[in-house]
């Protein structure tokens, strides 16, 4: 297979990184923002006041370019008529400022000329009168004189295709919007382009003569690029109370749809059957268990100054338990039940290599008073708790109890320090791998797994929710009611492995003489 070429980063970002990977520090500012640059989303806070023309080019795909401009040039031509300055730019909030004496005229020349049904079709009427202060409500008149009944099947029906059309701003429904909007304002002569830029002889071709898929692009990108600046002057607080107005509205106007809930599990093995699988894992770690206890119940552990062979023990030992436990439970193959597995394993793999490499006895120590000190914390806290209650509960006295022997154990509690760091060492984990040349096992597994296990967003929004299927909702997320999970037992055998070298580094570590 011929190698790829490197794709090579400029700007700053590119640099910054670079600095990165030189001093191996971590950049505490995020690479993502621009001074002074304001993003408006399209879909909540824009999409909204441009409903209309969404609607009109979702309905008539080409014809509805001709039909908003005709319909905006006669509402135009009725405020000339009238005296009025104003110009229409197909904004729900800019129709407002159309006055009452130039609205009645603009819709007799509208029902006139033949243009008012197709231009406010009954859905659309339907839809926007589901909301009573919706803005431009006053272009419905002429449905309202018929008598008309809004139905909500009827709105919903018709909306909710709209915005699945016209939610994402480089779509084309959207990109056809923009170029309206830019369209109104130079009529309006608000909006001026110089003779030496490319943008007016593409704009008078756009869309339908278009030399090929390149300029189409380009000029899209141009169009976006310009409105984004253009429409940020043109703002005003109504379009975005207008937004907020119709996409809470809808909450309580339509009903979430979820997602059909499954349960079930599947294999991404497809040449054994998970009985089979289980057996040779259980097989695997039962060697790792044979080879862990050859060495730990052998070796001599100083048993006038134990700390540093009981740690080791210990860490490593849980690591096989882990695993251990893991085989025997297929949900924990699964990427969001496994990842704290993963995350334990390649954290004892960094503090067995890491403990190790120093050399250290009181870092040993250190790890032993780190944690009981968070163990004292919690019975102080406990105690604390009871002296506040009027009668103590026998289970809770118990459990006093049992926090005060195992406290007091090793060490008086009065002599125990309780650290509120984040780790015993005072160095994170991520500079202990890069001290043992385990920087790829924290990147690729420790990091990554570590979010989930915390339940960061990223885990939340892959496992935890699922979008509601209604437009008309935006696809917000709810929780999620499927439980499909791909049992995967390649994530076994990385565990497997990763407890293999655990053990071969505890092994290392101990140079045990074993005993015969």
């Amino acid at each position: 297979m011929p190698k790829k070429k490197k794709r090579r980063r400029q700007g700053s970002g590119h640099s910054r990184l670079a600095d990165h990977k030189r001093t191996g520090k971590v950049v505490q500012a995020p690479l993502k923002s621009v001074p002074n640059l304001l993003l408006t989303p399209w879909a909540t806070d824009s999409l909204p006041d441009y409903l209309w023309m969404c609607a009109l080019l979702v309905a008539h795909k080409d014809d509805g370019l001709r039909l908003i401009c005709d319909t905006l040039d006669t509402i135009d031509e009725a405020s000339t008529e009238a005296g009025q300055e104003i110009r229409s730019y197909g904004r729900l909030t800019q129709f407002e400022a159309i006055p009452p004496e130039t609205r009645k005229l603009a819709l007799e020349m509208l029902q006139s000329r033949g243009l008012y049904d197709d231009a406010f079709p009954e859905e659309y009427a339907h839809a926007l009168g589901m909301y009573p202060s919706a803005p431009s409500g006053w272009l419905l008149d002429p449905w309202r004189a018929r008598g008309l009944s809004i139905d909500p099947d009827v709105a919903q029906q018709y909306l909710a295709p709209l915005i699945a059309e016209s939610f994402h701003g480089q779509r084309e429904i959207p990109t056809r919007v923009k170029f309206l909007y830019l369209r109104g304002i130079a009529k309006a002569g608000r909006f001026h382009i110089t003779f030496e830029s490319d943008l007016p002889d593409l704009l008078s071709r756009y869309p339908h003569r278009m030399k090929d898929d390149d300029e189409r692009a380009m000029t899209e990108s141009m169009i976006r690029a310009s409105f984004g600046g253009v429409s940020a002057m043109d703002d005003d607080d109504s379009r975005v109370e207008w937004a907020k107005t119709f996409w809470r509205s809808n909450w309580s106007l339509y009903v979430c749809i979820q997602p059909e809930a499954l349960a079930t599990v599947s294999s991404a093995d497809s040449g054994s059957t998970l009985s089979e699988v289980v057996e040779h894992f259980a097989t695997q770690t039962k060697e790792i268990r044979e080879s862990f206890n050859g060495i730990a119940l052998k070796v001599d552990p100083d048993l006038y100054a134990p700390d540093r062979y009981e740690v080791l023990t210990g860490i490593t030992a849980r690591a096989v338990r882990l695993v251990e436990g893991a085989v025997g439970s297929p949900r924990l193959w699964t990427d969001e039940y496994g990842a704290g597995v993963l995350r334990s394993l390649v954290e004892a793999k960094i503090l067995v290599k890491w403990l190790d490499l120093k050399d250290d006895p009181e870092l040993y120590t250190r790890f032993k008073d780190f944690g009981r000190g968070r163990l004292k914390l919690l019975m102080l806290h406990t105690r604390d708790y009871i002296d506040t209650l009027d009668e103590v509960p026998e289970h809770l006295a118990e459990y006093l109890a049992h926090l005060e022997e195992e406290v007091n154990a090793d060490t008086w509690e009065e002599f125990q320090d309780i650290d509120l760091g984040g780790t015993f060492s005072g160095e994170s984990a991520r500079d202990m791998a890069i001290e043992v040349g385990l920087k790829d096992d924290y990147d690729f597994v420790f990091a990554p797994t570590s979010g989930t296990a915390h339940g960061d967003w990223v885990s939340l929004d892959r496992y935890a929710l699922t979008r509601c299927l209604n437009p008309l909702h935006l696809w917000h997320r709810i929780p999620n009611p499927e439980l499909d999970l791909l049992i995967n037992p390649s994530l076994m055998e990385i565990a497997i492995d990763l407890t293999n070298q655990v053990v071969e580094s505890y092994c290392a570590a101990l140079l045990p003489v074993a005993k015969d």
